[in-house]
């Protein structure tokens, strides 16, 4: 939709006039599983990474397989993993451009409890990494219980 009134900027980046500068900001991960079946793990970052203009990124896709415990599966085709995996993949396809800020919408709806304790840690590493994180879920953690207040 085109904005009746305002401005939106993504690191200084107008969303309308710099719109692909604003976009390379940007790491999304949606809610939904939305991936291609006709192309692997592998070519699909591939082909991820060619949308924001990033050539040569096999280095980055490796590291990114690794982390998210994705390196095996990396020649399956999409159609053949698992719902814990695609969105694995999606958080991999998020991040492919190296984006400072990431948009997450419930990354680990829908996963068993191992994978969305790796997938919590990998977004707090992310975070201490310098990226700004956004993010929707209906998980909460428990409130730390302090002795004094002024230490909360």
């Amino acid at each position: 939709m085109r904005a009746s009134a305002g401005k939106v900027l993504v690191r200084g980046h107008d969303v309308h006039k710099d719109y692909a500068l604003a976009r390379r900001q940007l790491g999304v991960v949606p809610q939904e599983l939305v991936f291609d079946p006709f192309f692997s793990v592998r070519e699909a970052l591939r082909i991820q990474s060619g949308y924001f203009g990033v050539k040569n990124n096999d280095a980055r896709i490796d590291e990114l397989l690794s982390s998210l415990g994705l390196a095996d599966k990396a020649t399956a085709n999409m159609r053949q993993l698992s719902g814990g995996m695609k969105r694995r993949v999606l958080v991999a396809q998020a991040l492919v451009h190296r984006p400072p800020v990431i948009v997450l919408d419930e990354p680990t709806a829908g996963v068993d409890v191992e994978l969305r304790q790796t997938l919590w840690q990998f977004i707090a590493r992310l975070n201490r990494e310098g990226h700004t994180v956004l993010l929707t879920t209906h998980y909460r953690k428990k409130p730390r219980r302090c002795a004094a207040a002024s230490r909360c």
